[in-house]
């Protein structure tokens, strides 16, 4: 099943709305696939979206009236809505990670300036020892 589902009542129509979240990078795994295509013969609606932005615009696109009025935000096109998951989806943007990013050297630069140890910083306090 669809990671939400969203009844909507319009007179006398009763709209199904499945919405599938995935992460920036997530894909539709295969019996998600086919969960879709045994849904849409049944007059369901079914969108994948990457953020809560492009859930809401499925919501819109779907016919949802909102309560509060509402302006569609600009998306880019890796968020979504995406109708059909078969179809070639726009790349993410997200990095890909290399073997490179995996070092100690990487994350050590990853760290904020502030926590950075400074070369007249000293490694560790030494007391005066009394006799």
């Amino acid at each position: 099943m669809p990671d939400v589902m969203v009844l909507f009542r319009h007179a006398a129509l009763t709209l199904v709305i499945f919405i599938e979240l995935k992460s920036r990078r997530g894909r539709v795994s295969p019996a998600q696939k086919q969960v879709r295509a045994e849904m849409l013969p049944t007059s369901a609606v079914w969108w994948m979206v990457r953020t809560s932005r492009a859930a809401m615009m499925a919501l819109h696109l779907s016919g949802v009236v909102f309560r509060c009025k509402w302006k569609p935000p600009k998306l880019r096109a890796w968020e979504g809505p995406f109708a059909d998951p078969t179809r070639r989806l726009p790349p993410s943007g997200a990095r890909k990670s290399s073997a490179i990013d995996c070092g100690k050297n990487s994350a050590r630069e990853r760290r904020p300036r502030s926590w950075r140890r400074s070369a007249t910083m000293p490694r560790a306090l030494t007391l005066p020892h009394r006799v």
